[in-house]
């Protein structure tokens, strides 16, 4: 049995187009951009990217600006793919669907790659009898098999197919057309219009199930039961292997880039958050050594304001130490002065002591100082062994003139006459009648002064404080 292959011609008439350039564009790099990122969006290459601007390497920064011509290369004729470019995109800028640009360059598919050229102008011969039957090549197989079988054809290779049965043909009923509309897919199309997805694609010459928007779709007419595989070259495979290597390079090279734009990226993440960490303890360190410095500065003060205190208490202590020793050398000299003047003043009563000095029992020098004799002074005592100045003018005076005066010194002092011109046997007073001796004469007394001093002859000089005046009983 004989197998046959055909082909269906198809009528394209199409004219060249004109070529279109765009004004120059700038774009602000954003963190996770990369040069083949911004080179797809833009419609250039990577390299037209770096030479635009100066650039040595592929690393970008975020807030770098970068400019760009975005230039439609298209002649009357051709037009040369650019990285990011697709059929349906290439379709758009230059008139033509995309199926129409799959046929003119006998594409198998939707696949292209940077730097292919793509041929816009084609003539093919019209038919004008589309229901007639395409030229058949005969050709002899090795082998027959029924009419029934159908060739099966792997999804993810192609195969050269020397022959195949010639097969009888299904009538669409004629429905018109259809233009895709936005979110149609091949089944949905079919189902709306019971035309099913492989008569469609055969009807209207689809390698893929891929449409687009506003594409119109021929619902009616002849199409084979089993579709054609149509015979790919050797030229064709390798174009197709180059591509995909290509494709995939390109991607590994965005990889690659976008790998460095990530590390940059991060680094320069790390270096700010390292030098902020640096200053942040710069700062810390700043403000704790200000407030150490503070803190040592106060210490200091509190130390130095001490150290004046004690240097201060020091020096009045010392004052005062000298003011006390000054104060006992006059108090000495005061007393060693008055001794003296009490040793003068024995020796000048002791020569008057013959002499008759009052009247009454016996001379006031002798009886006051015989009485002073074996007498200790004791406050408030009055007996032969112990007397107070009270008491001992009281006795000095029963035995000089036998005469009872009171007992205490003011009560004396009422008894007494106040006298201008004293003589041995008056009575002097001192400090407000708080003390009372026994005048002898020659600015010399008697007194019981306080337990140091004792009982016995003293000027009149030798007590502290004022006289308050003599008197007379």
């Amino acid at each position: 049995m004989k197998k046959t292959i055909f082909s269906v011609a198809t009528l394209t008439a199409l004219t060249g187009v004109s070529a279109v350039t765009a004004n120059a564009e700038e774009v602000t790099v954003k963190s996770g951009d990369s040069l083949w990122s911004i080179a797809q969006a833009a419609g250039t290459t990577v390299a037209d990217l770096k030479a635009e601007n100066n650039l040595k390497s592929d690393l970008i920064h975020p807030g770098d600006v970068l400019s760009f011509n975005q230039t439609v290369e298209v002649s009357k004729d051709t037009y040369t793919v650019k990285a990011g470019d697709t059929l349906w995109a290439i379709g758009n800028e230059v008139g033509l669907s995309y199926q129409e640009i799959m046929t003119i360059n006998n594409l198998n598919s939707d696949m292209i790659y940077p730097g292919q050229t793509l041929s816009l102008v084609a003539s093919v011969e019209e038919n004008t009898q589309t229901s007639e039957t395409a030229t058949v090549q005969e050709v002899e197989v090795a082998e027959e098999v029924q009419a029934e079988e159908v060739t099966q054809v792997e999804e993810t290779q192609v195969e050269v197919v020397e022959e195949v049965e010639a097969t009888e043909t299904v009538e669409v009923q004629e429905t018109g057309a259809y233009i895709v509309q936005k979110g149609d897919t091949l089944a949905s199309i079919s189902r709306a219009t019971g035309v099913d997805v492989d008569t469609l694609k055969a009807l209207n010459s689809l390698k893929s199930d891929m449409i687009f928007p506003d594409d119109v779709l021929v619902l009616t007419g002849e199409v084979p039961t089993t579709p054609a595989v149509e015979e790919v070259s050797e030229v064709e495979k390798i174009e197709v292997a180059v591509e995909t290597v290509d494709q995939a390079a390109e991607k590994a090279e965005a990889d690659r880039v976008a790998a460095e734009q990530a590390a940059v990226e991060k680094a320069e993440a790390d270096r700010v958050a390292a030098e902020q960490a640096v200053a942040e303890k710069a700062e810390a360190d700043r403000v704790a050594a200000e407030q150490a410095a503070a803190r040592q500065a106060e210490a200091d003060r509190q130390a130095a304001i001490k150290a004046e205190e004690e240097r201060v208490a020091a020096q009045r202590a010392e004052e005062a130490r000298i003011q006390a020793q000054k104060e006992q050398q006059r108090i000495a000299a005061q007393k060693a002065a008055e001794k003296r003047e009490r040793e003068a003043a024995a020796q000048k009563a002791a020569q008057q002591a013959s002499q008759p000095v009052s009247q009454g029992n016996g001379n006031a020098y002798t009886i006051a100082l015989n009485l002073s004799k074996g007498k200790s002074y004791v406050y408030g005592a009055n007996s032969a062994y112990a007397v107070d100045c009270s008491s001992f003018a009281q006795q000095f005076m029963a035995q000089y003139k036998g005469k009872n005066i009171p007992r205490t010194t003011w009560a004396q002092r009422d008894a007494g006459t106040r006298v201008s011109n004293p003589q041995p046997g008056d009575l002097v007073f001192f400090n407000n009648y708080s003390h009372v001796g026994v005048y002898v004469g020659n600015g010399m007394m008697v007194d019981a002064l306080n337990p140091s001093e004792g009982v016995g002859l003293r000027a009149v000089s030798y007590v502290h404080g004022y006289v308050d005046g003599y008197y007379r009983y």
